[in-house]
């Protein structure tokens, strides 16, 4: 990832400025974690802003509204749509890996997921 994107993500998640949402990169005024990311690109004209689709959720690019499109991904220096940025050894020694999303739409806070992204990304 780039170091310049991810410092402004990682600020801007422990922040407190930002309602923390789930299930969608963005509803109303909450967002997920990579909601936070796509707001970023759209600021800085990577991609335009998001537009309301029929259910209530905002859709960033064409037609996604879960995960940012491709070009945000490319402009974040990111190579998956959803990071792995948890790995964790259960006793038998089964290894299972956490994407920010799945941590986002678990529970976790946005001051945690900018821990792991700023040590893992």
């Amino acid at each position: 990832m780039k170091p310049e994107i991810k410092k402004e993500w990682v600020r801007r998640l422990r922040s407190g400025e930002i309602e923390q949402g789930t299930g969608a990169l963005r509803r109303d005024e909450a967002r997920c974690c990579l909601g936070v990311l796509s707001d970023m690109a759209v600021e800085e004209g990577v991609i335009p802003e998001p537009h309301q689709g029929e259910w209530g959720d905002w859709i960033y690019g064409e037609r996604d509204k879960s995960f940012p499109p491709a070009v945000v991904l490319n402009w974040a220096g990111l190579t998956d749509r959803d990071p792995v940025v948890r790995l964790v050894e259960n006793e038998d020694g089964e290894q299972f890996e956490y994407t920010v999303s799945e941590l986002n739409d678990g529970g976790a806070t946005f001051e945690e997921i900018a821990n792991l992204i700023e040590a893992k990304l």
